[in-house]
């Protein structure tokens, strides 16, 4: 499987590059904004002000459906944009992305930066042991922007999954060991531990739906973000951290690795594989 992903990739590659000349971070295509005025998470609605100039107004106001995730997320008051589509008697939104414009400079300067170190590091942008974890910024599941540079001064975990994978061998099993994992490491007194998962299906897997799929797999989100954001960002990170994906038959095929970091921003373990021990990095922390 994986040598008819590397025919692919550079392929894959050149399109994504495209993307990535074309996409700024948290650009959307045929967005549509406005000023939430009401979330209602019981009837999955939510209720949006487009006259952003006027927030006294009620004249540009439109009630959409949208999923748990998204009501969940979004707070009166709240800028946000996303895509409208027709459904049922009304319309509904979905790709919402709290808008903020400070998050907004941050996530273009950080991840502008990561391009570039991409770009010059070319062949070797991938990652090995003993080298440091690139910057970034990213959504987690609360529509929040992320930067790495919170988690310094903590172990990090951190691997590549997307919510649409079915192989219970592969994403699945991946987030349950991670879920594991974090259990395990309170019962055994590790503190200071930060677990980051990071989508390849970004067009799809938006702040709502990973909002979603922590409720569905129970994680206490304390300390495990699960990651999204413009498809350019997540091709550097991919590249910098050995993540080779493409889509096939309905699916993204990809490979799995899940990387240690200490708390100086260093990898100091990798496991190349969904299947791995969580005693083996919990003694590795220890040992750190």
């Amino acid at each position: 499987m994986f040598s008819k992903i590397l025919n692919h990739f550079v392929l894959s590659g050149i399109i994504l590059l495209f993307i990535a000349t074309q996409l700024v971070a948290g650009e959307f295509p045929e967005a549509k904004y406005g000023r939430v005025v009401h979330s209602d998470v019981e009837n999955l609605t939510i209720v949006l002000n487009h006259d952003i100039d006027d927030i006294t107004s009620d004249t540009n106001f439109s009630t959409y459906y949208v999923i748990r995730g998204d009501a969940l997320n979004v707070k009166e008051g709240n800028y946000i944009r996303g895509n409208i589509l027709p459904y049922g008697d009304g319309y509904r939104m979905e790709n919402i992305f709290i808008v903020d414009k400070a998050n907004d400079n941050i996530m273009t300067s950080i991840n502008k930066q990561l391009h570039q170190d991409t770009l010059i590091r070319g062949i070797k942008a991938f990652r090995t042991v003993d080298e440091h974890i690139p910057e970034f910024a990213l959504f987690n599941q609360d529509g929040r922007v992320l930067q790495s540079r919170e988690f310094r001064n903590k172990f990090i975990i951190l691997n590549f999954i997307f919510t649409r994978c079915q192989d219970q061998k592969m994403c699945p099993a991946a987030t349950r060991k991670m879920a594991t994992l974090q259990k395990e490491a309170v019962n055994t007194g590790i503190e200071d531990l930060q677990l980051v998962s990071i989508t390849i299906d970004p067009l799809y897997d938006t702040p709502g739906i990973l909002k979603e799929y922590v409720e569905n797999y129970d994680i206490d989100t304390s300390n495990f973000s699960i990651l999204t954001g413009p498809a350019s960002v997540i091709y550097d990170l991919s590249k910098q951290f050995g993540i080779i994906y493409m889509k096939d038959d309905g699916t993204i095929k990809h490979n799995m690795s899940t990387v240690l970091v200490d708390k100086k921003g260093k990898i100091i373990h990798r496991e190349n594989r969904s299947i791995w021990k969580v005693e083996e990095f919990l003694k590795r922390i220890r040992d750190a």
